[in-house]
C-alpha cells in the first residue's frame, strides 16, 4: 500500500491507488502477471531500454527442480569441490540449504522470484495485425500493438456502443497513433443476423438514449416472440430465476445463459447447478462475443453500476440472445409481487 501511494499518489485517485496495491499483491502472491500487466511491462521496456544480461553461467551436468528431499526420488546429491564464496555471496550458490556444492541449481518456487524471472526480447514486427473487439483495447495496449505493427497492414473491428473502456476519446487517439500514416478505409457492418429483431429493438432503444451516435446495425430476423421484463421482490429472485430458466428450457433446444452481476452470481450458480448442463452462468463482460439461444438478464441496473463501461456493458448483455430473452429486475418492495410485461409487444 505504501509503494502504491508513493508512486501513484500524484496521478491516481485513492480508489485507483488501492486497486494498484491490490493488483501488486495478487501478482506477488500468484507469481503471474495479468493481461493488463503485459502492456505495462512493454511500455516500461520501451522507455527504459534493453538491459544487457551478464555472461551466462556454465550449466551443470544435470539440473532438476527444487526438491525438499531428493532421497525419496533415488537421487543423491553429489558434492563438487568448489571454494566457498565462489559466486561472491559467501556460499556456493547452487544446491539446497545445507548441501552447498551439490551438482544441481535450485529452481525457486517462490512466487515473487517466478514473477521476476522472465526475459524481455525485442518486439516482433508483423506484416498484418488483426484486432477484434477493438473498443476494449486500452491506450497502453494500442501502443504495445503499434510497436509490432509499424509497417503492417491492419484489420480492426470494433463497436463503440459495446466499449468497456471508459474514455473513448483517449482510446481513439491512441488507436490513430498506432496506425501511423497508413491510409484508412472504413466499412460499416449494417446487418445483424444474431438477434431476433424483437430482442435487438430493446437493446437499440436503450443504447440510443445514452449513446445517440451509436453505430447500430439492422436486425433482419424475426421470431414473433418479444422479450419479457419482470420486477421481482429481492426475496423472490431465486424462485423467479428458476421459473424463468425452466420456461427457457422449454422454449429453446440450445444454450441458455444467466447473465448476472457479481452481486447475484452465487445465487445464480445455486439455481443453475440443478438444471441441465446447457444452462450456464456468465458475467456481463465475460458474455462479450458469445451467443446463446436464450438469456435471462438478472438485475440490469446493477450491471450498469458495476461495469466500467456502464450502459455499454448492458448493451452487450442485451444482444447475446438469438431467440428468447427475459429480464429480471430485483426491487426492494416485497409487496410488489411478481409482475411482468412483454417488452415491445404493443409495438
Amino acid at each position: 500500500d505504501e509503494v502504491a501511494a508513493r508512486v501513484g499518489g500524484g496521478e491516481l485517485t485513492r480508489d485507483e491507488v488501492d486497486a494498484l496495491a491490490a493488483s501488486m499483491r495478487l501478482a506477488e502472491s500468484s507469481g503471474a502477471w495479468s493481461v493488463a500487466d503485459v502492456a505495462l511491462i512493454d511500455d516500461l521496456a520501451e522507455k527504459l531500454g534493453p538491459i544487457v544480461d551478464s555472461a551466462p553461467v556454465e550449466r551443470e551436468f544435470y539440473e532438476i527442480e527444487e526438491l525438499d528431499d531428493v532421497s525419496q526420488h533415488s537421487v543423491s546429491a553429489e558434492r563438487i569441490d568448489r571454494p566457498r564464496g565462489s559466486n561472491g555471496n559467501g556460499s556456493d550458490g547452487i544446491g539446497m540449504p545445507g548441501s552447498a556444492g551439490t551438482a544441481y541449481p535450485r529452481v525457486s518456487r517462490d512466487p515473487l522470484r517466478q514473477l521476476m524471472s522472465g526475459t524481455l526480447t525485442p518486439a516482433d514486427e508483423f506484416a498484418h495485425v488483426l484486432v477484434d473487439e477493438a473498443q476494449d483495447v486500452s491506450p497502453m495496449q494500442w501502443r504495445m500493438l503499434a510497436r509490432r505493427g509499424r509497417w503492417a497492414s491492419w484489420t480492426v473491428v470494433g463497436d463503440n456502443a459495446q466499449a468497456s473502456w471508459g474514455d473513448l476519446e483517449e482510446s481513439a487517439r491512441a488507436r490513430e497513433d498506432a496506425f501511423g500514416r497508413s491510409p484508412r478505409r472504413a466499412f460499416h457492418m449494417d446487418t445483424n443476423y444474431r438477434n431476433a429483431r424483437e430482442i435487438f429493438d430493446v437493446a437499440e432503444t436503450m443504447i440510443r438514449e445514452h449513446v445517440p451516435d451509436a453505430d447500430i446495425p439492422n436486425a433482419v430476423r424475426e421470431t414473433g416472440h418479444h422479450p419479457t421484463d419482470h420486477a421481482v421482490p429481492k426475496d423472490d429472485v431465486k424462485s423467479a430465476l428458476h421459473t424463468a430458466l425452466v420456461l427457457s428450457l422449454g422454449q429453446v433446444e440450445g444454450a441458455i445463459a444467466v447473465i448476472t452481476p457479481q452481486r447475484w452470481r452465487t445465487l445464480a450458480e445455486g439455481v443453475v447447478e440443478v438444471l441441465p448442463e446447457r444452462v450456464v452462468v456468465v458475467d456481463p463482460l465475460g458474455s462479450k462475443g458469445l451467443e446463446y439461444d436464450a438469456t435471462v438478464v438478472l438485475d440490469p441496473g446493477e450491471i450498469v453500476r458495476e461495469s466500467p463501461g456502464g450502459v455499454r456493458a448492458l448493451y452487450v448483455v442485451l444482444t447475446r440472445a438469438a431467440h428468447r430473452m427475459a429480464v429480471l429486475r430485483p426491487v426492494a418492495d416485497a409487496s410488489l409481487g411478481m409482475t411482468g410485461t412483454t417488452i415491445g409487444a404493443s409495438g
